[in-house]
């Protein structure tokens, strides 16, 4: 760990911004030769994305911080990205000094704000929960102990000694019933998938037990994922929740919704075995302001074809003709479903700023082949808004 005397610490400036042409991360400590501060700063990859936090304002207040202090990082409303960039400072930095406050920071006049259920129950996961310290003023800390990120979004693998760490906090976590095939379903909270209630009924005809994870208690969630032979997410956010995690018995499948192989890096070191299950079949996206496609937002529909072999590794005792019976059920319901959820997508997101481009979106459309002529041109009145 790095020690920096005198130190001030801002709140949230900026996150995420990197959109709208700003920063992806300027909040909290103002260090000293900023560029030159290695480890310390905030990292995805392998290399800093934060800038340095604006000094306050001449005449705004300072609250002051004496004695010694650890610091966490940002608070943030959402499960994937808070588990994923700002709790692997925490661990081996609270174990190394626990005695010590522990500083986290949200925006300006937010600190009195109850923390989110999910941030609460990973503090208590992770033993912190009663030395974290919240600011939302600027700050001047006398001394700031900073412990570099373990993890990082899209980083390197996890060291062993961490995972270690983490996986000495499960023994706290409660019993559950063991299982055989584990679906966590994003049907409940996902969209940007075509069918994800159609994919939940699929897994539940073979004979899997579905799980939506964000209608159980985070320590149960990660109990049962250990409780489990074969676990099987859809690609999104409920992954990052196996970060609190150091060791995972069972096998994992990603049933991936984009190119490439989401999170192999942290995924891979603490699972029995990691598969990859390409279901992105064509897909919609919405259109940055320079006209690049949005990779990152839009609205994907099912290729089948993978499920096959899927459902005879994970269920091989099953009949086969069930599994047929399963995977057209599961086709069917999918066509049903293209123009609908299809509409109701672009109902939603028309006017924001990544779907301003109808001319894009309908190009797209007509590609993915999913949609008829007379459906396409309900999608183009619903994106010029004549669809009321």
């Amino acid at each position: 760990m790095q020690a920096y005397t005198d130190i001030l610490v801002a709140p949230v400036q900026a996150l995420f911004a990197a959109f709208h042409g700003g920063p992806v991360h300027q909040a909290g400590p103002l260090y000293p030769d900023f560029a030159r501060q290695g480890r310390a700063r905030h990292w995805r990859g392998t290399a800093p994305v934060d800038v340095c936090p604006q000094p306050p304002g001449e005449g705004e207040p300072i609250d002051r911080l004496d004695g010694e202090a650890l610091w966490g990082g940002c608070l943030v409303n959402h499960f994937g990205h808070f588990l994923a960039e700002f709790v692997h400072r925490l661990l081996p930095a609270a174990q190394a000094r626990p005695e010590l406050p522990i500083l986290y920071v949200t925006r300006p006049g937010q600190g009195g704000e109850p923390l989110p259920g999910f941030i609460r129950a990973a503090f208590e996961h992770l033993g912190v929960a009663g030395r974290v310290r919240v600011l939302d003023r600027p700050t001047r800390v006398a001394t700031l102990w900073v412990a570099p990120q373990a993890e990082c979004l899209g980083g390197l693998p996890p060291a062993a000694d961490y995972l270690a760490r983490l996986a000495e906090r499960q023994a706290a976590l409660p019993s559950v019933p063991a299982g055989e095939v584990l679906f966590v379903s994003r049907a409940g909270v996902g969209e940007g998938l075509v069918g994800e209630a159609a994919l939940e009924a699929f897994f539940a005809a073979l004979g899997a037990r579905i799980y939506r994870p964000e209608q159980h208690p985070l320590a149960e969630q990660l109990a049962t994922y250990l409780a489990h032979a074969q676990l099987v997410f859809t690609e999104g956010s409920a992954l990052h929740g196996l970060q609190l995690l150091g060791r995972i018995p069972g096998e994992l499948t990603v049933l991936a919704r984009r190119p490439g192989r989401f999170g192999q890096a942290f995924l891979a070191p603490r699972v029995a075995a990691l598969h990859h299950v390409p279901l992105a079949g064509p897909a919609v996206h919405g259109r940055a302001p320079d006209g690049r496609k949005a990779n990152w937002e839009g609205l994907v529909y099912l290729d089948t074809a993978p499920l096959v072999e899927l459902a005879a590794r994970l269920f091989p005792a099953l009949p086969d003709d069930r599994r047929a019976q399963a995977l057209a059920q599961l086709q069917d319901r999918l066509a049903a479903l293209a123009a609908p959820a299809t509409l109701d997508y672009l109902r939603a997101h028309r006017g924001q700023p990544l779907w301003r481009d109808a001319g894009a979106m309908l190009r797209d459309l007509a590609r993915t082949g999913r949609l008829a002529w007379p459906q396409r041109l309900q999608a183009g009145a619903v994106l010029a808004g004549l669809d009321a």
